[in-house]
């Protein structure tokens, strides 16, 4: 009596898992970075005919899709709520898109709404990079330069960003890869938008090889495209 009972469990929990296995939301991307401007699809699908199919947008009311409606620069994309797929195309993304996206998707069979999610990421560019670097040693001609083997240390920052900017080092057409701190990322809300600043740390070691050449330190961002900024100061 005992084992045909627990064969039974079994079956019933393996057979539960694939019912809710195949009840999953599956949400295409999951994560997304765009610009202002830009357009992005999102795909939420289940296996099993769908009867409700809603988006709700982290700074919007939620929106009812499916073949054919429209609504508020969204419109709907998919195969259809019979095939399971529920998806929004936003033709123009603003601020208010930016967050956490919900799609909620009410199954046909059992009429229970199921949710999944994805984050998006509205790009918003970082402020120019500050540069500082520390003064030299010795004093020439009534100004301080540097000489050999002065350890010169600089710092750059850049603001303001979502993401962070990423930050890379240059001296003259050499990239600089020693000598450098891991890069300090802190974020905060302001204006209800968080934004991120970046800053980073190098410490070198001068040769008389490096005289007169340009220190730069080069900010790239998304929302740059291919166009990085950089801040500049010559040894």
């Amino acid at each position: 009596m005992g084992r045909p009972r627990f064969a039974c469990w079994i079956f019933f929990l393996l057979s539960t898992q694939d019912a809710m296995a195949t009840m999953d939301v599956k949400v295409t991307p999951k994560r997304a970075l765009v610009n202002p401007g830009d357009e992005i699809s999102i795909l939420c699908k289940m296996n099993t005919r769908l009867e409700l199919c809603l988006f709700k947008f982290a700074g919007a009311d939620g929106i009812s899709l499916r073949s054919g409606r429209e609504s508020d620069d969204v419109k709907y994309v998919g195969q259809g709520l019979d095939a399971g797929e529920c998806g929004a195309h936003i033709q123009k993304v603003d601020e208010k898109h930016h967050g956490t996206i919900n799609c909620s998707l009410g199954a046909e069979s059992d009429g229970i709404i199921r949710v999944g999610t994805m984050h998006l990421v509205v790009a918003i560019p970082p402020t120019k990079p500050i540069l500082k670097v520390s003064m030299g040693t010795e004093m020439e001609s009534g100004a301080i330069t540097y000489k050999e083997s002065d350890q010169l240390t600089g710092t750059c920052t850049v603001r303001d960003g979502r993401p962070a900017a990423n930050i890379s080092w240059f001296l003259g057409e050499e990239t600089i890869t020693e000598g450098l701190q891991m890069p300090v990322e802190t974020c905060m809300l302001q204006n209800k938008k968080e934004l991120c600043t970046i800053q980073q740390n190098l410490t070198r070691t001068l040769q008389a090889t490096d005289d007169k050449k340009v220190l730069r330190c080069v900010s790239s961002h998304y929302s740059f495209k291919d166009t990085p900024e950089e801040a500049t100061y010559q040894i």
